[in-house]
């Protein structure tokens, strides 16, 4: 910052310079031999850059990185969870209204939802039902109505 402060006191004085010089410029014969002396003086103080320690303007973003990754993966998460309770009631709906159609009472249904990531990045989700000894006998049933009704591959067991 001192380098800054410097160069900034070097145009300064710099121009403070010139136009006392301008002032007092004898005729207006000399006017523009001065002018261009003055400009290339000028021109030096500011292009005297180089005096200037050298400023790191490379950001550090290692903490900055490491805050953006840990709130990203909280906002991941919350829509995982919400994205995850949402499917968990739709599954449980379209499993008691094919109970409905086929004309037995929806009893306890056990749904396990998980998100697993493919070698692409992308979420894909897993769906396992267990459903009571009862419904058994229509177990190839619930797995072709649901998978057909949800658009995924279902596992009943």
């Amino acid at each position: 910052m001192d380098g800054v402060k410097s160069w900034c006191f070097t145009v300064a004085a710099g121009v403070i310079f010139c136009g006392i010089v301008m002032i007092l410029s004898p005729s207006e014969r000399y006017r523009k031999p001065m002018q261009m002396v003055l400009a290339l003086f000028l021109l030096t103080c500011i292009f005297s850059l180089s005096q200037i320690s050298p400023v790191d303007f490379s950001p550090h973003t290692g903490e900055a990185e490491a805050r953006r990754e840990a709130s990203s993966q909280k906002v991941t998460r919350y829509f995982l969870d919400r994205v995850t309770e949402k499917s968990e009631t739709s599954i449980r709906e379209a499993v008691e209204d094919y109970c409905r159609e086929i004309g037995i009472n929806p009893g306890p249904i056990e749904i396990y939802i998980e998100t697993e990531e493919d070698r692409d990045g992308a979420y894909v989700p897993s769906v396992r039902i267990v459903l009571p000894e009862e419904y058994e006998p229509y177990r190839e049933a619930f797995y072709k109505a649901l998978s057909y009704k949800l658009g995924i591959d279902v596992r009943i067991g």
